[in-house]
């Protein structure tokens, strides 16, 4: 047995040094004369996953051998797999389709901006066993609304469930996501980014993942978002716009958007996000105005002192009738009847600062406690529009039930 081990020893340490996936590729899946070969003259057999990976620029990849890559007509961003793999960056452009999973709808002038009007399709498809498909908007800068509708530039997804509605967005939207149910339908997916005339320097790198039906990371049906972890955000699409003109949420909204229920965890607490120095405050997003989208002359109602104070939050009310939104919370069903942000468990929140108490001119954190599926639920009409909701969320632990001794 001491010659066996010596042998495999030998041969462990010739593998070693290979320095390169892209050396190692002859060595592994040829018959090329490399230090492995000459130390063990048959061919190996080396498997590995096709997992995620990062690449060297920070985004994501798979873990491919150097060969696949190169048949993919990818980017090598560093390697995976021990050494054995590469971290390969997928992007496809306009008219193309993807197969596989974690690849990037990127402009056809990619890496440079999109100034150019068109309508650019992009196919994906997948296999039976995938249920969902999630884009995560790495980069999403095209022309935001004009009074809450998307005139000019407009990100439409068509297809997948009918009963899973996935709206149409425009504006800035980097760091959002979306998921896509698919597993009743065979595909495949389509996605448009439809660019007009306006001249504008456009910019997309969507992130493509196909989640399979037993996945862990599987959203809930019917969620347009869902989060996970213990703490983090949740906001209305374009809520970071930086034109004045073009901010506000998007009408015709009515999206869920869900979290994970953390392990030992029994509440949420939600709490308007306080951003100071962000670019709410730079960019004037501290506006909670109500804006007509029959293109009416509007009034802007802005007050830093609010929006140092207690965060961004503006959702039209049923009162405002194109006026200006009221620094002041509206809570409950007579108040919030077009536009809301409902929490189930507590009520529906709208008006210019979020609080259960109607009135009240400061936002106030609110506590769900229920053991229900954690959800909050967004909808406006197509008449007016408001800033929109930026909002903190905090799972909280549940509370031990001691037992009692009966005499």
């Amino acid at each position: 047995m001491w010659w066996e081990i010596t042998l495999w020893s030998s041969l462990l340490a010739a593998s070693t040094a290979i320095p390169s996936a892209r050396q190692r590729r002859d060595s592994i899946y040829s018959t090329s004369s490399s230090s492995v070969y000459r130390a063990f003259p048959y061919p190996q057999l080396v498997r590995f996953a096709n997992d995620e990976c990062q690449t060297e620029s920070g985004s994501a990849g798979t873990c491919y051998t150097y060969q696949e890559c190169e048949d993919l007509k990818g980017q090598i961003e560093g390697e995976c797999a021990d050494g054995y793999g590469v971290c390969c960056f997928l992007t496809y452009q306009c008219r193309e389709t993807v197969h596989h999973n974690v690849s990037y709808f990127v402009p056809p002038s990619y890496p440079n901006k999109e100034v150019q009007a068109n309508v650019c399709p992009l196919k994906i498809a997948y296999e039976a066993n995938i249920c969902q498909i999630r884009l995560d908007f790495t980069r999403f800068d095209i022309l935001g609304p004009k009074d809450g509708d998307c005139r000019d530039d407009l990100f439409v997804v068509m297809g997948g469930n009918s009963n899973h509605k996935v709206p149409t967005i425009c504006g800035e939207n980097d760091n959002q996501h979306i998921y896509i149910n698919v597993d009743t339908v065979e595909g495949p997916v389509e996605l448009q980014m439809i660019t007009g005339i306006t001249p504008y320097a456009r910019d997309w790198l969507i992130k493509i993942s196909m989640i399979a039906c037993d996945s862990s990371y599987k959203a809930p049906v019917g969620c347009v978002q869902y989060l996970t972890g213990i703490t983090g955000q949740l906001r209305s699409f374009n809520f970071y716009q930086r034109d004045e003109d073009r901010q506000g949420y998007l009408n015709g909204a009515d999206y869920a958007i869900c979290l994970r229920r953390e392990r030992d965890m029994c509440t949420v607490t939600y709490s308007v996000r306080i951003e100071k120095d962000g670019p709410d405050i730079e960019s004037g997003a501290n506006d909670t105005s109500r804006v007509s989208s029959s293109g009416t002359s509007t009034e802007s109602s802005r007050d830093h002192e609010h929006a140092l104070g207690t965060g961004i939050f503006g959702i039209a009310t049923s009162t405002s009738e194109g006026k200006p939104i009221e620094l002041q919370a509206a809570a409950g069903l007579s108040k919030c009847t077009g536009d809301y942000l409902a929490i189930p468990g507590l009520d529906r929140f709208c008006g210019g600062a979020f609080n259960l108490n109607s009135g009240s001119r400061e936002s106030q954190s609110v506590t769900v406690k229920n053991s229900g599926p954690l959800m909050i639920l967004f909808k406006s009409d197509k008449a007016f529009n408001g800033r929109g909701f930026n909002i903190n969320y905090q799972q909280g632990p549940c509370t031990p039930v001691v037992a009692q001794a009966f005499v």
